[in-house]
């Protein structure tokens, strides 16, 4: 068999195994009401352009799509714990989001150049705060809004770089 059909099917088996380790979300055992939209733009460090979005549901399932102009993808799914849930349910809440207006911070060097958070609250109400990579000179709620909703990628989806930052260790 020639190298390049051998380098094929080994990437087709990589891709096939990636696809496998990902579980099974069964949509009919949780509420799939959107919760937030997380959406995220930015460039890499060689300047290539990158777009992510994310999508919590109220009972929990997260699913995360990355694309980049270099051509890498990734798609994430998991289903949140109620107690991360209850967790950054009740920093939202804390937070005030559907009073919140966003239009702050800057781009990122080599990240995020702007995020747009949207929150689906109750009886139908939506409120989109769209910020700068670099959302440290926001209000402090604007900040809890983002670090928890980035806390909950880490720990629903794991590493969670494609639009988040690591999370900031524990004093």
């Amino acid at each position: 068999m020639k190298l390049p059909v051998r380098l094929a099917l080994v990437l087709l088996i990589g891709c096939a195994v990636v696809a496998q380790a990902q579980p099974e979300i069964d949509v009919t055992k949780h509420d799939m009401h959107a919760l937030i939209q997380l959406h995220a733009v930015g460039s890499d460090i060689a300047g290539q352009s990158f777009e992510t979005d994310v999508f919590i549901y109220r009972g929990g399932p997260t699913f995360l799509a990355y694309t980049a102009a270099t051509g890498a993808r990734r798609v994430a799914r998991a289903v949140a714990k109620p107690q991360a849930l209850m967790t950054l349910n009740q920093a939202l809440t804390a937070a005030r989001v559907g009073q919140q207006r966003g239009n702050c911070g800057d781009a990122a060097p080599d990240f995020v150049s702007e995020y747009a958070l949207t929150w689906y609250g109750a009886k139908g109400r939506v409120r989109t705060i769209p910020v700068g990579g670099n959302y440290t000179d926001c209000s402090a709620d604007v900040i809890r809004i983002f670090d928890a909703t980035c806390a909950f990628l880490w720990e629903v989806l794991g590493s969670a770089i494609e639009v988040c930052a690591p999370p900031a260790p524990t004093p």
